[in-house]
């Protein structure tokens, strides 16, 4: 398993791994500190969504972010 850090994302340090696998794609992540609390997020799709879930993770940081 490989785990992820990005030192430098745009919502600060940032953890993560995604895979998949027949008929899926996951992306899981913790931002230790996501607007002054700790945040996890794990995200499951089908794959006929046809990309990763990467834009989809993004849209839901930002909605939790400016909401």
């Amino acid at each position: 398993m490989e785990l992820s850090a990005d030192p430098e994302s745009k919502y600060g340090v940032k953890y993560g791994h995604s895979g998949d696998g027949p008929g899926y794609n996951t992306f899981a992540m913790h931002l230790p500190d996501f607007c002054g609390r700790k945040l996890s997020l794990a995200v499951f799709c089908n794959t006929s969504m046809m990309e990763h879930p990467y834009g989809m993770i993004s849209d839901l940081l930002r909605v939790l972010k400016d909401g």
